[in-house]
């Protein structure tokens, strides 16, 4: 699979052109194919999704990336405790941030709980292939990118204060 097809095809250039520089790859396997109708059913029903899980097409054992998401009571306060362990703020979503583990972005959706809860949605990118700050903003990329798709699926697009254009850096 291209860069484009992965993730449900959730990724817009500048995401496919972040996946290709930090994978240094041009295709991709998904075995279990991503679905962003499904995620929002599942996300709804059970408050998690099934993962968005690619693979090097040449040694499938260990992902490039793992994207999942689920609905969390409230933000977390991580950024009033300043960047430690080389964490990095973006301004995307109500939080962003991201570690040496990868990227975390919460978002505002109130149609995400169906059950009257707070309407917070957390998405969380896995990747061994980032290891410096340039791959962290790539995933950054990626994560933004695939989060105002499911946003966007989920009916609350509007209210995420998820970029169009690639998130920057805010401090860390």
């Amino acid at each position: 699979m291209s860069a484009a097809q992965v993730c449900d095809s959730t990724l817009d250039s500048s995401a496919q052109s972040a996946l290709r520089k930090i994978t240094r790859r041009e295709k991709f396997e998904e075995p279990h194919r991503f679905n962003v109708s499904r995620a929002v059913e599942s996300l709804r029903k059970s408050k998690r999704t099934d993962d968005c899980t690619i693979f090097p097409t040449e040694d499938g054992d260990t992902p490039d990336i793992q994207v999942n998401f689920d609905v969390r009571d409230e933000v977390p306060d991580w950024e009033k405790e300043g960047a430690r362990n080389g964490e990095t703020f973006y301004d995307a979503g109500a939080l962003t941030r991201a570690t040496k583990n990868g990227v975390d972005i919460f978002f505002t959706c109130h149609t995400a709980d169906q059950k009257g809860g707070s309407g917070v949605v957390k998405g969380d990118l896995w990747s061994p292939a980032a290891t410096t700050k340039e791959d962290h903003y790539r995933l950054v990329t990626i994560l933004n990118s695939i989060s105002r798709s499911l946003a966007g699926e989920l009916g609350c697009g509007s209210e995420t204060r998820l970029h169009k254009r690639v998130p920057q850096q805010a401090h860390g």
